[in-house]
């Protein structure tokens, strides 16, 4: 009887723990489950939010890109009106004031040691607009004023010739040339403003 006693609890704890063991492979089932189903929802939020940091991304430089040619078209507009003595020849415009080897300066200024300006005044103009002085700071050439307020177109035709600035072709002792600006000066037979040269 005792044996029949040992063994039945035996077949009872073999059972239990058979139902343990079950149990806890079905834990564990349902836990790699749980686990794969989090994973999954956050490999999913990594993809939409790198799909919305892309598009943020290219709009962002799509703005850039705007913004870029915005002010672009806006400089090659002054640089062929003009419309005042601080737009330089490239369009940009003279800062108000500026440090060039330890000095104060404002507006245009003599070439001096600055070769890049190629003997032509200059001056430190705003933002990131000209050619690049290597300090930090960008610059560009003045354009030329004339007797009458105006200011000298960079590059031009009179005659079929080419004129960077002033001539005196056709005006012996009077340098001129023709205007960015409209209504500027005097009028010519081809529609074209000019005026003299300052001296």
């Amino acid at each position: 009887a005792k044996a029949e006693a040992d063994a039945a609890a035996a077949a009872k704890a073999l059972a239990d723990a058979q139902a343990a063991a079950a149990k806890s492979a079905e834990d564990h089932a349902q836990s790699d489950f749980e686990t794969q189903q989090l994973k999954d929802k956050v490999d999913a939020l990594q993809k939409s939010l790198d799909t919305v940091t892309a598009a943020k991304e290219a709009a962002i430089k799509a703005q850039h890109n705007a913004l870029m040619q915005a002010n672009l078209a806006t400089q090659q507009l002054h640089s062929v009106l003009g419309g005042s003595q601080d737009i330089t020849t490239q369009g940009c415009k003279c800062a108000a004031s500026y440090t060039y080897n330890g000095a104060e300066m404002k507006g245009c200024i003599p070439a001096g040691e600055n070769m890049m300006a190629g003997g032509k005044k200059w001056c430190v103009t705003d933002g990131m607009c000209g050619s690049s002085l290597g300090d930090g700071q960008f610059f560009d050439t003045c354009a030329i004023p004339t007797t009458r307020g105006c200011s000298c177109r960079r590059d031009w035709m009179t005659k079929g010739n080419p004129v960077d600035g002033c001539t005196e072709e056709r005006s012996a002792g009077k340098p001129w040339c023709k205007v960015r600006e409209l209504s500027c000066g005097e009028q010519n037979g081809d529609g074209a403003w000019w005026d003299y040269c300052a001296k």
